[in-house]
């Protein structure tokens, strides 16, 4: 089930953290720990931040943040619970 959009039009599933943003991104690789998602539309290079019994697979849904100060845009991405 997909989270109900907030008044902003972004999921209610993301949050702000210590300045940051936190999005939700699709996984267009399976992460191991280096992988890609798909965010705004580009490829970006992540690094997942869960167990490796619970790498995702292309298509699934994971919460990224952006590492500060990368360019091109790097993220760390866990799982959405």
């Amino acid at each position: 089930m997909r989270a109900q959009p907030g008044r902003d039009g972004r999921d209610l599933d993301t949050l702000a953290l210590q300045g940051g943003r936190r999005d939700v991104a699709t996984v267009a690789t399976w992460l191991r720990p280096h992988g890609y998602v798909e965010w705004e539309g580009a490829l970006c290079r992540a690094h997942w931040q869960g167990s490796a019994s619970a790498y995702p697979y292309p298509g699934e849904r994971v919460r990224v943040t952006r590492v500060p100060d990368s360019e091109p845009p790097v993220f760390r991405a866990g799982p959405l619970r």
